[in-house]
C-alpha cells in the first residue's frame, strides 16, 4: 500500500535521546495488534525509543466508554497528552491514528468525530510525521444488512444504529478525513481488503505484522521499517509476547466502577524501547 500525501501523572519520564517517539491512537485493532506493533516498533531499523499507545476495545476518541465492565476515558482525555508534552523537543515524533469509526456506533455525527481527530492533530507538533487510517470502506461495501446486525450484536450489543444510516455516515466520515488530511498535509491510508476476513472491521491476526509494517513505513521516512511485503517479524511474536502485551494495563481505567491504575511505562523491551499505555 502507498500512503497518499494529501496524559495524567506518570512515575517516569521519557528517555531524552534523539531516537524517535511513536504515538498510536485507536481502539480494538490497536489492542488486538499490540504484540505485533510492539515487536515491529522495537526493531533497531525503526529507531523507536518510546512507544505511546492509547487503545482498547470499544475505545472512543472523545467519549468515555465501558466494555465488559472495563471503562476507559476518551482518547482526548487520557494521560498520553501530558506524557507527550514532557518529551524532549529534539525527538522526532511519528503518529498513527487508527480505528476512526467506532464513535459512529455510539451515535456521534461524522463531522464531530472529524473534529475530535483534528483536536488530536492540534496537540501533535507540526513537524511530526502522521498517518491517518481511513475506515475500511472496501470491506464494508460488501457487508449485507443481516451480517451487519450479527456483527453489531457481537461488538456493540447495546447499540441500535441501522446499517443504511451507518453506511452514509461512514462515507461522510471518509470524506471528512480525506479533507482533513489534505488540509493538514498528513498521510491518509485506505486499508486494503485483504487485511480483513469475515469480520470487516478487525484486521486478521495473520495480517497484523504486514499491517503494522505498512503503517510504520508511512510515518518512518527514509531508513525506517520495511514495507508491507516484509513479514519476518511475525515469527518473533510468541505466545508469551501475546500474553504479555494483551494483559498490559494503561495508566488509568475503571473496573466495575472501581478506579484502577498502572505505573507507566508498563514495559521495556530488550532493545531499550519503552511502552507507555493510556
Amino acid at each position: 500500500m502507498v500512503v497518499t500525501k494529501i496524559p495524567g501523572p506518570s512515575s517516569g519520564r521519557p528517555i531524552a535521546t534523539p531516537d524517535s517517539v511513536l504515538v498510536v491512537l485507536g481502539a480494538s485493532n490497536v489492542a488486538r495488534g499490540l504484540p505485533w506493533l510492539v515487536r515491529t516498533a522495537s526493531e533497531p531499523s525503526c529507531g523507536i525509543a518510546e512507544l505511546l499507545v492509547a487503545g482498547g476495545h470499544g475505545r472512543s476518541y472523545g467519549l468515555g466508554t465501558r466494555v465488559l465492565g472495563r471503562s476507559l476515558p476518551g482518547i482526548l482525555e487520557c494521560g498520553l497528552w501530558s506524557c507527550l508534552e514532557r518529551l524532549p523537543n529534539p525527538a522526532p515524533i511519528r503518529v498513527v491514528l487508527a480505528d476512526i469509526g467506532n464513535d459512529l456506533m455510539y451515535g456521534v455525527p461524522p463531522d464531530r468525530l472529524v473534529s475530535w481527530v483534528e483536536s488530536c492533530l492540534e496537540r501533535i507538533p507540526r513537524e511530526a510525521r502522521v498517518t491517518i487510517v481511513a475506515p475500511p470502506l472496501a470491506t464494508l461495501a460488501s457487508l449485507s444488512s443481516l451480517r451487519f446486525q450479527i456483527l453489531r450484536t457481537l461488538f456493540f450489543p447495546t447499540r441500535r444504529v441501522g446499517w443504511i444510516p451507518l453506511r452514509a455516515a461512514m462515507d461522510q466520515l471518509a470524506g471528512g478525513l480525506r479533507a482533513l488530511a489534505c488540509d493538514r498535509g498528513v498521510g491518509l491510508l485506505d486499508p486494503p481488503a485483504h487485511w480483513y476476513g469475515l469480520d470487516p472491521i478487525h484486521t486478521r491476526l495473520a495480517q497484523q505484522s504486514r499491517m503494522w509494517r505498512c503503517l510504520l513505513a508511512g510515518v518512518a521516512g527514509a531508513g525506517g521499517v520495511g514495507g508491507e511485503e516484509r513479514d519476518a517479524v511475525r515469527a518473533d511474536v510468541t505466545a508469551r509476547d501475546r500474553w504479555r502485551f494483551w494483559t498490559a494495563r494503561p495508566e488509568s481505567w475503571a473496573l466495575l466502577g472501581t478506579t484502577m491504575g498502572r505505573t507507566q511505562p508498563c514495559a521495556r523491551l530488550d532493545g531499550g524501547m519503552r511502552l507507555w499505555m493510556y
